[in-house]
């Protein structure tokens, strides 16, 4: 059967093409279905790409039919990697030169059909989608029903005896062959397959699926964005994540982001931004990379953010491209100025608006990275400006509608936001009559009030009242930033920022 070929992959059709129909493979090439494997299969070493083409071709293929993507942890193995596996297994080699010992997990060097291009293991990296194959659609059994299902692709697990010499018979869900592989047990490749196998025929396969709409790859180094030409693309992504510990659709989604020149930071052992912990920065950048692809912009790493950050890697996408921009500070003079002339038009105490901006982020709307959030509390820019019933707002952030306010990326627009929200709470604390409530004179108590209600919501008592007079007044208790009992320290601290007047 003749693969399809998508007129927009241009001449990496063409490519694939060729590769098919040069291949010296021994694996038939028209009876199972064949996808380029370029943008479903990924290998987390550049070497153990080297597997048989027509293999790696059944592989994307069913990818692409159940929507996922394969990563590969173990792919094509030299016999000197061979050699380490069966090692790590606690195999030797004997003063004869024969190989002994092993728990069952390696196959004997020069045994392993990783050592012929006709093995791969999934690796956890890059769950869900490669859980999908490795255990939820087939569990850890062998039966007949669950592995036909990947014999129409030509592929299928093996249950193994061991190593050969160990007799460990046991399902390597993780491990998949072409079924031409299936039953083979002669000297040079001592395995044993399961019965059940041998008696199922080749199914006939549906026509394979139609490679999607993939924007072609170019292939120049675009220096200007230090990001990698295409064919090195997924060897960065490989290389980011090189010895992190953490989450692994974290780590994923991390290094995706670096391999199209993202500002990530210098964390993690690589001091590349990568280490396994979804932290603001990361986080602010998915949620840019989301609005530009369309998706829901929540920064939640699921199936379909990783998918297309994976497509957009391979695709040769970059910040750039994608038009994403990091921010950059004004200078504290223009936060100053902006904010006075601000505040007199609406009629607030101008040392009211500085004091909270100042209190809130320094006067900085984005981080060293460009990001202007969010923080644990969801809160973001130079005014902290809570997502929190606030989503309409900023969704508008994304909308590439200059009628609209920008909270997220304009500065100003999220001082505009913060101290209109000021406004508000500086009237409520007026009609609450704070202005005589509090232990200060009345225009330190309506503007202790406010901050208390600018920064909880509602509560306008909590700069004059403990955690434990609060409770024992039967009050809200849950907007003190401490369960021990005294008085919030952000109100604490508002109360220093105003009266100091620190960006003086």
């Amino acid at each position: 059967m003749k693969t399809r070929v998508d007129p927009v992959l241009g001449d990496r059709a063409q490519t694939w093409e060729k590769i098919i129909a040069t291949s010296g493979s021994k694996l038939s090439k028209t009876d199972y279905p064949l996808v380029d494997p370029m943008f479903n299969v990924f290998f987390q070493k550049q070497k153990q790409k080297d597997i048989d083409p027509i293999f790696a071709g059944r592989l994307a293929a069913f990818a692409r039919k159940n929507d996922i993507s394969i990563f590969v942890g173990s792919g094509y193995r030299s016999y000197e990697e061979q050699v380490r596996c069966y090692e790590d297994s606690g195999g030797k080699q004997d003063k004869n030169g024969n190989w002994v010992g092993g728990d069952g997990s390696a196959a004997v060097p020069g045994r392993s059909w990783h050592n012929n291009g006709e093995a791969i293991d999934i690796s956890w990296l890059g769950e869900p989608s490669s859980k999908y194959i490795r255990e939820d659609l087939y569990g850890h059994s062998a039966s007949t029903e669950e592995q036909v299902k990947l014999i129409e692709y030509g592929i299928f697990k093996p249950l193994t005896s061991g190593n050969g010499i160990t007799k460990k018979s046991q399902l390597e869900n993780w491990h998949i062959q072409p079924i031409e592989t299936r039953g083979i047990s002669d000297t040079a490749k001592r395995r044993t397959f399961y019965d059940a196998y041998k008696t199922i025929k080749p199914v006939t396969a549906p026509q394979a699926p139609v490679v999607p709409n993939v924007n072609p790859q170019k292939e120049k180094t675009n220096v200007k964005d230090n990001v990698p030409s295409n064919g090195d693309k997924w060897d960065v992504v490989q290389n980011a994540m090189r010895g992190v510990k953490g989450d692994e659709n974290i780590i994923l989604a991390q290094s995706c982001l670096f391999a199209m020149g993202f500002p990530i930071g210098d964390y993690g052992i690589n001091k590349n931004g990568v280490d396994g912990k979804y932290g603001r920065t990361c986080k602010f950048w998915i949620i840019e990379f989301q609005s530009k692809k369309g998706l829901p912009i929540d920064g939640v790493l699921n199936s379909k953010t990783l998918e297309e950050l994976k497509k957009a890697v391979l695709a040769g996408e970059t910040m750039k491209s994608l038009g994403i921009v990091a921010g950059t500070n004004p200078s504290k003079k223009e936060v100053i100025e902006y904010i006075t002339k601000k505040c007199t038009e609406l009629g607030i105490p101008v040392n009211l608006g500085l004091a909270t901006a100042w209190q809130e982020s320094g006067m900085r709307h984005f981080n060293e990275n460009g990001a202007s959030g969010p923080n644990a509390s969801n809160d973001w820019g130079l005014m902290q400006i809570n997502r929190k019933d606030r989503e309409e707002v900023f969704e508008q952030a994304f909308d590439n509608d200059p009628n609209t306010p920008d909270i997220v990326h304009n500065w100003q627009d999220n001082v505009d936001y913060g101290l209109n929200y000021i406004k508000q709470q500086y009237k409520r604390a007026v009609d609450f009559g704070e202005a005589n409530k509090g232990p200060y004179d009345p225009e330190h108590n309506i503007a202790f009030a406010t901050y208390s209600l600018y920064n909880s919501g509602s509560k306008n008592y909590r700069y004059r009242t403990t955690r434990s007079e609060a409770a024992a007044q039967g009050l809200a208790t849950d907007c003190y930033s401490s369960l021990i009992d005294g008085y919030d320290s952000r109100d604490v601290s508002f109360r220093e920022v105003y009266l100091n007047k620190p960006w003086e």
